[in-house]
């Protein structure tokens, strides 16, 4: 996928998600966006400056943001993976920063935020990027890592968000390979005037 456009056709449900593992909460950083230097510019899911979770609808001048816990279970510590995601139910905005660790069974909500978001922000569609944005210089980058990418058209519950930071998008694969079986060399053809070569097929 290289572009997106959210809420397509009006106040339509979706969730964004991702497993982070930042270095610094004093800086903007991009986690998902479709920001970018056309005239009408979407949406920016970061961290900025100020320390906060931000979810920036800037084509629909609608930016919900909340400061990332700095004490209790979620508290952020550099360097340790956080699960974020941001959902939209058709009339809320529910932000979400949940420490990545299996004794949680639903996903830590930070903020609730009553917004319509207009049919007009649906049609916005810009280039999807992950840890940046596309936009002049694109000097938001991640400082860490991101994993885990998740889109959705509808609003997740904290539930179900908690079941996807426990469960991989690839899962790994535990399938012995199969069995190789060596075959004796041959010769292939080769160039006039010089050598033949071998080959070893397996």
């Amino acid at each position: 996928m290289s572009q997106l456009n959210m809420g397509n056709g009006g106040p339509t449900p979706w969730t964004l998600e991702a497993m982070i593992f930042p270095s610094v909460t004093n800086v903007n950083q991009e986690i998902i966006s479709t920001d970018s230097s056309a005239a009408n510019r979407g949406f920016q899911f970061r961290i900025n400056t100020a320390g906060q979770l931000e979810l920036n609808l800037i084509a629909a001048g609608i930016n919900p943001k909340t400061a990332i816990p700095s004490t209790g279970p979620h508290a952020f510590a550099a360097n340790n993976w956080y699960h974020v995601a941001a959902t939209y139910d058709g009339a809320n905005i529910i932000l979400y920063w949940t420490k990545v660790t299996p004794n949680f069974t639903g996903a830590n909500p930070i903020s609730t935020n009553a917004v319509a978001v207009p049919a007009s922000f649906g049609a916005v569609q810009g280039p999807l990027v992950v840890g940046n944005e596309n936009r002049g210089a694109s000097g938001e980058n991640f400082r860490g890592l991101i994993d885990e990418v998740r889109i959705y058209n509808r609003a997740l519950a904290a539930s179900e968000i908690v079941t996807d930071m426990n469960t991989p998008v690839n899962p790994p694969d535990t399938q012995a390979p199969p069995a190789k079986t060596a075959k004796a060399p041959k010769a292939t053809s080769h160039i006039a005037n010089e050598p033949p070569f071998i080959r070893q097929s397996v």
